[in-house]
C-alpha cells in the first residue's frame, strides 16, 4: 500500500509515523520522494499494519497529514478437505492433510469436537505442519486411543475426516503340533510362532480360558519368547490331556495334548515258592519302577476272588516300589500260576502247596508208675 501527500516545496524534508512512532526507512517500509510528493510504501501487509499513518513536515512550525489503514483479512477456505484414514496399531505415523486458499491462513486442530491436548504437542506425539498452502497433521507412535473425529478449522471454513486404528493382524507363521506325554512327566510345551514380536494371543484349553487358579499356582505357565508362543504344563496328570487352542486377532491353532499312563516296569520279578499245607502264610513278591504304580495280581489268569482279600485270607502289599501278596494259612488249594500285570509287562511265578509230612521224631519210653498215683 503506498501513502501519499504532496507539499509546496521540493525541498523540504518528512518524516513518517505510525500510530505516533516513528518509521525509518527498511523492511517493509520504503520511503519515497518525487518532486514536492511524498510517498510511504509499505509491503506484506499483515493486520499489524492497521492504525493511523502521519507524514510532518516543517522545522520550527509543524505541518502534518494523517491517514488511516484498514486492512481486511483474505478469506481463508478449504480448497482440499481431510479425508478418512484408517491405520493400524504401533504404525510409526499417519498424516492428516488438507489444502487451504492462504498460504499464510492460520488453521487450528479439533479432536472429537475439542482442542488437542497441548501435552500432546509438547511431547512431540503429534505435530502440526504448514507447507505453503498444505496443512498437516502428524500423529505419530499410532495407538488405538487415537482413533476419533479430526477437524480443521479455517477462518472461513472447516473440514473432518475419520481415523480408524485397528489391532495389527498377528498371523500365525508356525502352528501348534499334537503332544503326547506320560502322567508325572516333569513338564510339556506347547510352542507357536507368530508373525509379530509383540502380538498378543490367548490361550484356550477345550474352548475355555485355562482358569486362572492354574496360572498363578505355576502349574501353567505362559511364555513370550520373541515371536515364540509358548504353553509350559508342569507335573502332568491324565486330566490334563484335551484341546489347546491359540487365538490371535486374525487366526488360530490348535492341537492335542495326549497324557498317558506312566509305564510301570517291572524291576525285578516273581519267583516261584514251595510251601507246605498248613503253613502260616507265605509271601510273593516283585518290584516296579515307580512308587505309586498300580497293578493287579492274577491268579491261574484270573483276579483273586473278592471275598478271600476281604478275609484276610490274602493281602495285598504296596511297600515303596515292591509289591507283594501274602497268602494266609495255606492248603493245597492255594497252589498254582500268580501274575503281576502293570500296564508295561507282567510277571509270574508258581505256587506249589505240599502236603505236610508227619513222622516220628522220638520213640516211646517205658514208663514205671505206682498204684494209686494221681497221674
Amino acid at each position: 500500500v503506498t501513502f501519499m501527500c504532496e507539499i509546496s516545496t521540493e525541498d523540504t524534508e518528512v518524516h513518517w509515523f505510525f500510530n505516533g512512532v516513528e518509521i525509518k526507512m527498511g523492511g517493509r517500509y520504503q520511503i519515497k520522494k518525487d518532486g514536492k510528493k511524498r510517498m510511504l510504501v509499505i509491503t506484506g501487509l499483515t493486520m499489524d499494519d492497521i492504525g493511523e499513518y502521519t507524514m510532518e513536515a516543517g522545522i520550527k512550525t509543524k505541518y502534518k497529514s494523517s491517514a488511516k489503514l484498514a486492512v481486511e483479512e483474505k478469506p481463508v477456505k478449504i480448497e482440499a478437505g481431510l479425508k478418512d484414514v484408517s491405520a493400524l496399531e504401533k504404525d510409526p505415523e499417519l498424516i492428516l492433510e488438507a489444502t487451504i486458499s492462504e498460504v499464510a491462513g492460520e488453521v487450528s486442530w479439533l479432536w472429537n469436537g475439542k482442542p488437542i491436548p497441548k501435552e500432546h504437542f509438547d511431547s512431540g506425539k503429534i505435530k502440526m505442519i504448514s507447507d505453503k498452502k498444505k496443512r498437516k497433521l502428524v500423529i505419530t507412535n499410532v495407538g488405538k486411543e487415537d482413533s476419533g473425529e479430526y477437524t480443521l478449522v479455517a477462518r472461513d471454513g472447516k473440514s473432518s475426516c475419520n481415523v480408524t486404528v485397528s489391532d495389527r493382524p498377528v498371523k500365525i507363521k508356525s502352528g501348534l503340533k499334537d503332544v503326547s506325554a506320560r502322567e508325572k512327566d516333569v513338564e510339556v510345551i506347547l510352542e507357536a510362532e507368530i508373525t509379530i514380536p509383540d502380538g498378543a494371543v490367548t490361550w484356550l484349553w477345550n474352548g475355555k480360558p485355562i482358569p486362572e487358579d492354574l496360572l498363578s499356582s505355576g502349574r501353567f505357565v505362559i511364555i513370550v519368547d520373541g515371536r515364540k508362543r509358548k504353553l509350559k504344563i508342569k507335573d502332568l496328570e491324565k486330566a490334563h490331556s484335551g484341546e489347546f487352542t491359540i487365538v490371535t486377532n486374525v487366526g488360530e491353532s490348535k492341537c492335542k495334548l495326549d497324557v498317558s499312563d506312566r509305564l510301570i516296569k517291572i524291576k525285578s520279578g516273581l519267583k516261584d515258592v514251595k510251601a507246605t499245607d498248613k503253613d502260616p502264610e507265605v509271601t510273593l513278591e516283585a518290584e516296579v519302577t515307580e512308587v505309586d504304580g498300580e497293578v493287579t495280581w492274577l491268579w491261574n489268569g484270573k483276579p483273586i476272588p473278592e471275598n478271600l482279600l476281604s478275609s484276610g485270607k490274602f493281602q495285598i502289599i504296596a511297600d515303596g516300589k515292591k509289591r507283594k501278596l501274602k497268602i494266609k494259612d495255606l492248603d493245597k488249594g492255594d497252589a498254582g500260576e500268580y501274575t503281576l500285570k502293570t500296564n508295561a509287562g507282567t510277571s509270574a511265578c508258581k505256587l506249589a502247596v505240599e502236603d505236610r509230612k508227619i513222622g516220628i521224631t522220638s520213640d516211646l519210653k517205658n514208663v514205671n508208675a505206682l498204684d494209686k498215683d494221681p497221674e
